[in-house]
C-alpha cells in the first residue's frame, strides 16, 4: 500500500496500524559530543559529527499474514509478528582535538519479534561501527562491535477521567568490543539500561 498525501486526505479512515508500515527514511543532522575529566569536569574534547542516515524500518519478514495483535482488542496496536530494522549511517567527526578527527560509517540490523496477543517484543540488535582516523600520527583504524537483546514489554493504554496514559518497558543489554590498530585504544564492556517510560495525553476539553 503506497500512502502518499492524497491517502491521508481522502482515505484516513483506511490508514493501517503503525506497526503494520513499513517505513524508508533519508536524515541529515549532527551530533555534538563533550569530553570532560572525571574529577574536576575540565573539557578535553569537543566532537561535532555532520552524517547522513539511511533507514528502512518495520520490515515485515513473513508478508502481509505476519499479523500480531495485542492483548486488549484495538487494531491500532496490531504489528507484524516478525520483522527487522536496517539503517547506514556516514558521518566525518571534527575535533578541537586533531587526533580525534575521522571518517565513520555504521551499519544497523535488528530482528525482533512480537508476542500474539501479548504486549511483549524480544528485539536483537546489532551495530558495527568503523572509524579512520585521518591525522593521528602512523594512523589508526577502529571498529566497535555492539549487539544485545532488548526486551519490551508496553502496558495497554490507561484511560483516566484527566486523560489517557502509556506506559512502556525495556531492558536492553548491549556488550561492546571496540577493535583498534592502536592497542591501547581496545576495550569491551556490557550496558544494561532499564527505562521506564510514561506518556500522558490529556483529555478533549469539554464542550
Amino acid at each position: 500500500m503506497n500512502i502518499d498525501a492524497s491517502f491521508l486526505k481522502n482515505r484516513v479512515e483506511d490508514m493501517p496500524a503503525q506497526n503494520l508500515i513499513t517505513v524508508t527514511t533519508l536524515a541529515l543532522g549532527f551530533q555534538n559530543q563533550r569530553a570532560y575529566t572525571p574529577s574536576f569536569l575540565l573539557e578535553t574534547a569537543d566532537l561535532i559529527t555532520p552524517q547522513i542516515t539511511i533507514s528502512r524500518q518495520n520490515i515485515s519478514l513473513f508478508g502481509a499474514d505476519n499479523v500480531c495483535e495485542a492483548s486488549l482488542p484495538d487494531f491500532r496496536k496490531s504489528g507484524f509478528c516478525y520483522y527487522a530494522d536496517l539503517s547506514l549511517t556516514l558521518g566525518e567527526t571534527f575535533s578541537d582535538q586533531s587526533a580525534q578527527q575521522n571518517v565513520n560509517v555504521a551499519v544497523s540490523a535488528t530482528l525482533g519479534k512480537r508476542f500474539d496477543q501479548r504486549d511483549w517484543k524480544l528485539a536483537l540488535q546489532t551495530t558495527v561501527t568503523e572509524r579512520i582516523y585521518t591525522d593521528f600520527h602512523e594512523g589508526r583504524r577502529d571498529v566497535q562491535l555492539q549487539v544485545g537483546p532488548n526486551l519490551t514489554y508496553a502496558v495497554p493504554t490507561l484511560v483516566t477521567p484527566l486523560g489517557s496514559a502509556a506506559v512502556q518497558f525495556s531492558l536492553p543489554a548491549t556488550y561492546n568490543q571496540n577493535y583498534s590498530t592502536l592497542a591501547k585504544a581496545e576495550w569491551h564492556g556490557v550496558v544494561v539500561m532499564p527505562t521506564l517510560t510514561l506518556a500522558l495525553t490529556p483529555a478533549a476539553p469539554a464542550k
